[in-house]
């Protein structure tokens, strides 16, 4: 995204009501300092030049309200009683210098001549940019998927093209190709007409899987995960709902076990423009989820309540 289209964007998403309500809180916050100065110090002569630069705390407020409410770009908390940090921000994942998530199928399909895999989508783009060919891809899941067991095979009749053996939802095959390391993970099913689909339910239990996964076969790396869903596993859940979901999903698994030091979730610029995602609600979301992770994530190895103590 280009530094003027930043600034457009932000400007499409700048909200009135959310400009008065940081007003107000400013000139509280400085009407309040100006109190006390003011009780605490009346007749020195400081605070009299104080009273008579008004003009200065009318500017000071409204440069703090337009601050406080103009649309952020990114937003960053660290995980509670960990040096895990969790950040979300809008721009092109693929300029982030970390492993990258990419949401694939459960057959882990790569064709793009016949349109199973559209040129347009996360996939695609990866294999367009780093990827010399389709069957050097293809060696490369093969070999990371060689001691997983699939979990049934399609028919020609329900998949008459491309690969036939189906893996559960959540299995992620680490491969490292064109300079880049990646995770493609299998979020939907591919259909007998290419398309692929997927269900509220069985995506929100393929997260903790490929979390899981990715604990079990990656490297110890920041990563860099897209708003997996949001695209063509035509998935029913809003942009907004699907990052809780994943930074719930994350947050739960590093309390479990440290995997990484770093998740990075973008949002598209598209996405951006076009509003689907207020990163300050976001931004409150994740401050909450990570300052009270460990309160409600049980640990590991601790006794129900209740349980008698001999």
């Amino acid at each position: 995204m280009g530094k003027s289209m930043m600034i457009w964007s932000s400007i499409k998403q700048f909200s009135l009501q959310r400009f008065v309500s940081s007003l107000l809180q400013a000139f509280g916050i400085l009407w309040l300092l100006v109190g006390v100065t003011a009780y605490f110090f009346s007749g020195r002569p400081w605070v009299v030049t104080i009273k008579s630069g008004w003009w200065v705390f009318l500017i000071s407020g409204i440069i703090i309200g337009f601050y406080r409410a103009w649309p952020r770009l990114s937003v960053k908390e660290r995980i509670s009683d960990t040096d895990a940090d969790v950040e979300v921000r809008v721009g092109d994942i693929f300029s982030q210098p970390y492993a990258v998530i990419i949401g694939s199928n459960t057959t882990f399909d790569t064709a793009m001549d016949d349109k199973t895999i559209s040129h347009k989508s996360l996939q695609g783009q990866f294999t367009q940019k780093y990827c010399p060919s389709i069957p050097e891809l293809d060696k490369q899941i093969d070999f990371a998927l060689q001691n997983v067991s699939p979990r049934n095979t399609r028919n020609k009749q329900d998949k008459p093209y491309g690969k036939s053996k189906e893996y559960e939802l959540g299995t992620v095959a680490p491969i490292h190709i064109g300079g880049k390391r990646a995770y493609f993970v299998s979020i939907a099913v591919l259909n007998e007409h290419r398309v692929a689909t997927s269900d509220r339910d069985d995506f929100l239990d393929s997260l903790p899987r490929m979390w899981a996964e990715i604990r079990r076969r990656g490297e110890f790396e920041p990563l860099c995960c897209p708003v997996l869903g949001a695209g063509f596993s035509r998935l029913n859940l809003t942009r907004e709902e699907l990052i809780r979901e994943i930074i719930k999903s994350f947050v739960t698994a590093i309390v479990e076990a440290k995997f990484c030091e770093n998740l990075t979730v973008v949002i598209s610029p598209k996405d951006f423009r076009e509003g689907h995602v207020d990163l300050m609600k976001i931004g409150r979301f994740l401050e909450h989820e990570c300052i009270y992770a460990r309160s409600i994530s049980k640990p590991r190895g601790t006794s129900p309540i209740g349980t008698p103590i001999a």
